[in-house]
């Protein structure tokens, strides 16, 4: 009768330290869709966020494109974060850009679409470096461009910094993502760098048919600790 007590005991500790320890969990509290008008191709763009109270990682996404009667026009796998494979903090977001492409999409239009991403246990720890992001829009559907600057404050120079940046439209919907790693650059300790991303002509024809107007810009740079 004792040991029953005791094993009883020691689950209900177990369980009451699980939760104390608390646990991470991932939300999708942004996506959207892009598709070119007339054309096989087009973007999905999502916000992936940890609105848990642990550490969590994130894993690999499937995306799955719908047509009006619910037939399935596009599957995609393996559909990650920048970076990916990483371990986000409580309150920390990384961002999703896959682009589409298939003959369904310039036929076939889109009802409706499913996007779902799971915690993946081995993923590596992430250290993010404060930067400012602002965008310039040339008027026509070229030299439109986005600059985020960061300065490297490790004691280091690093190759890994990984720069991602998001335009949203004034009612919020996220409706650009790009990234950008700097693998062949080396970023020494105390510099400055400014990168710039284009924004696809396409994309730019893409808002003017739609009357997207892109009003704020949101950035992430990081890095994958060794």
């Amino acid at each position: 009768m004792k040991k029953k007590i005791l094993s009883v005991l020691l689950v209900l500790m177990l369980l009451l330290c699980t939760t104390a320890m608390g646990a991470g969990k991932l939300k999708i509290t942004d996506m959207n869709l892009i598709l070119y008008s007339g054309k096989d191709s087009g973007y999905f763009y999502a916000k992936v966020e940890n609105i848990g109270d642990a550490p969590v990682g994130v894993g690999y996404g499937d995306l799955v494109l719908f047509s009006e009667n619910g037939d399935i026009l596009l599957t995609e796998s393996y559909v990650t974060t920048s970076p990916s494979n990483a371990v986000l903090q409580p309150g920390e977001y990384l961002y999703v850009e896959e682009y589409l492409w298939g003959d369904a999409l310039k036929t076939t239009p889109v009802g409706e679409y499913k996007f779902s991403i799971p915690v993946r246990d081995r993923a590596t720890e992430m250290t993010q470096i404060p930067c400012e992001a602002t965008f310039e829009l040339s008027g026509d559907k070229y030299d439109n461009y986005i600059y985020v600057t960061f300065t490297n404050t490790t004691d280091t120079p690093r190759y890994d910094f990984s720069v991602t940046a998001a335009l949203y439209d004034a009612e919020g919907e996220l409706i650009f993502v790009d990234s950008y790693i700097l693998s062949s650059i080396a970023v020494h300790p105390g510099a400055t760098l400014t990168v710039r991303m284009y924004i696809d002509s396409s994309m730019i024809e893409e808002y003017w048919a739609n009357d997207i107007v892109p009003t704020s810009i949101d950035a992430i740079v990081c890095f994958l600790n060794d």
